[in-house]
């Protein structure tokens, strides 16, 4: 009850559990994934809860070092697939019936997106004395990371904006553009800065394939 990790993995629990209902328990299932965190963390809790369930769980041949000989995906049992998938405020396309969408911090992604459709079009314009700011409240991390941080907002604005020095600046008045809502840039700013993304990623989704769909379709790692 005093684990300080537990509420790090609240999205894998809700997502096993979405998937538990929707499963056919007499079939054993093939887990497929896509994504960082889909492969080092969604996945593997969810074939934890299915072993656990009862579930004959089978993999892609390309993991199973991971999972064991015992799991290779047999196409002749007539599994059902689940594929399990990641990004940031999306996530790659796959065939299947979405039984569940997630994000690990579902507040936080909402708001970094009313911030990014914000900003499009604008671009970074710094007050005359943005340099002397940044050197007194960061010392020698002017030119290795907010250089490097306010070139990369043309291609990359959301990346950009997540950054909490970044909105630090935009409250002081440093950052003129883009121009940004205060409440929001706020808000972000007092969130819970843990359990808010893996590797990047903010969102999960699992697609549910029935067996005739399985062979009918080529997943990726297959």
């Amino acid at each position: 009850d005093h684990n300080r990790e537990r509420p790090a993995f609240a999205l894998e629990k809700r997502v096993a559990a979405a998937v538990l209902a929707k499963l056919d328990p007499r079939r054993p299932v093939l887990i497929v994934d896509h994504g960082y965190a889909a492969t080092i963390s969604v996945r593997p809790y969810i074939a934890f809860r299915l072993v656990k369930a009862g579930y004959k769980v089978e993999v892609p041949d390309g993991v199973v070092g991971w999972y064991g000989r015992n799991r290779t995906y047999e196409p002749r049992d007539g599994a059902q697939a689940i594929v399990v998938l990641s990004g940031t405020s999306s996530v790659p396309s796959s065939p299947g019936a979405v039984i569940s969408s997630e994000y690990f911090a579902p507040e936080r992604s909402a708001l970094l997106t009313a911030l990014a459709k914000e900003a499009r079009g604008q671009k970074i314009e710094l007050r005359p004395d943005a340099p002397q700011v940044i050197d007194r409240e960061y010392p020698g991390l002017r030119h290795i990371f907010f250089d490097r941080l306010f070139a990369a907002f043309a291609t990359n604005p959301r990346g950009v904006i997540e950054q909490q020095a970044f909105l630090k600046l935009v409250l002081q008045g440093v950052v003129r553009s883009p121009v940004l809502d205060q409440t929001t840039v706020r808000r972000l700013l007092v969130l819970p800065s843990d359990g808010i993304s893996i590797g990047g990623d903010e969102r999960v989704e699992v697609r549910l394939l029935s067996p005739e769909e399985l062979r009918s379709v080529t997943l990726a790692g297959l």
